[in-house]
């Protein structure tokens, strides 16, 4: 089945459909297309000048669940993050918060900021260093006029001990703190405008082993007090072991496996999973054989340009027919796979 990029099915339902309440996100047929061919090839017609960051994403989040979203460099992870937070519009498809679309209108982008807020990768890039982590964390809540100058510090301190810091860090500078510390204060900024979806785009990317397993523990207690609802941005499949649900895997913008974690991580179906899973000592299971090389820079390449399926130029089981006919998420319950040669 050959996936147009147009807007025109973007509506369709995602694959995983599962009879439960609203979920609280949902993508529908997700695509973003940057143009890189400049007026001249558009006026000439050459609709094949441009780059497809994002290629017909959709998928589900129910409340209080945690979804990890994986895979390389290139895959589109960030993109879909910018998607989802509003920080960029989509070329087609659109992103639904317990069933509400939200437009460009300032008063809409104010409510989507207070309902999903993000954990930067980079804490201290994150934070402004010439302002005070008082100043930092108490900043949405004075944009959203939710407190007054008199109460902001109040409600500093309580962000601060509820991430497990001292009051007294809150005089200090980012560039005063260590990396767990500055990450946790990222996270009491999270946190100010009492949301109900983080977005963590690789939050122990930068952190050591011991800071970045105290980070997950942070993050999977404030889940259960809170009830938030994660996407967790990573490409630390342990951390993905630990914190999430259910897994999306992506390949040069599509998904092309997801489902429950533990299934995905123990049991990988699409040949690009086990491409991921086994080039991680951590989570390689018993009957990957070791690690399968990835391909040269210049099959990639030639991957991004098919019309069939992305991955055909390094997978090991790849037919005449994945190179000409691209394959949307097919399965069954919760588990869905983007491969001609796999049925669930």
């Amino acid at each position: 089945m050959n996936i147009p990029m147009s807007c025109s099915g973007y509506g369709v339902k995602p694959v995983l459909e599962r009879e439960k309440a609203m979920p609280i996100l949902e993508a529908r047929g997700l695509s973003k297309r940057y143009d890189t061919g400049g007026l001249f090839s558009r006026l000439a017609g050459r609709a094949d000048s441009g780059i497809t960051a994002l290629d017909y994403v959709s998928f589900k989040l129910e409340r209080g669940e945690t979804l990890g979203i994986v895979g390389e460099s290139g895959a589109g992870k960030t993109t879909l993050a910018l998607l989802i937070l509003g920080l960029l519009e989509p070329t087609c498809g659109i992103v639904l918060v317990d069933g509400k679309e939200y437009h460009h209108r300032r008063n809409e982008r104010r409510e989507r900021a207070r309902r999903i807020q993000l954990v930067w990768q980079d804490s201290l890039a994150a934070l402004d260093p010439r302002q005070r982590i008082v100043t930092s964390v108490v900043e949405p809540l004075l944009i959203h006029r939710l407190v007054n100058m008199s109460e902001a510090r109040k409600a500093a301190e309580a962000l601060l001990t509820e991430v497990g810091l001292e009051a007294s860090l809150l005089d200090r500078y980012p560039g005063e703190l260590s990396g767990g510390q500055a990450q946790r204060v990222v996270i009491a900024r999270a946190l100010a405008l009492n949301p109900d979806i983080v977005l963590c785009d690789e939050f122990a990317s930068a952190l050591d082993a011991r800071a970045k397993v105290r980070i997950a523990d942070l993050l999977i207690r404030l889940r259960k007090e809170r009830q938030l609802t994660y996407i967790i941005i990573a490409h630390d499949l342990p951390v993905v072991s630990m914190m999430t649900d259910s897994v999306a895997v992506m390949y040069r913008g599509s998904i092309v496996e997801q489902g429950p974690t533990r299934l995905i991580l123990e049991e990988p179906l699409h040949p690009y999973t086990r491409l991921l899973v086994s080039s991680d000592p951590a989570t390689q299971p018993d009957f990957l054989e070791g690690p399968v090389e990835p391909a040269p820079a210049g099959d990639q390449l030639e991957a991004t340009n098919s019309s069939g399926c992305a991955f055909s130029p390094r997978c090991p089981d790849s037919t005449e027919a994945c190179l000409k006919e691209k394959i949307v998420l097919q399965g069954a319950g919760d588990r869905a796979v983007a491969c001609r040669e796999l049925k669930i």
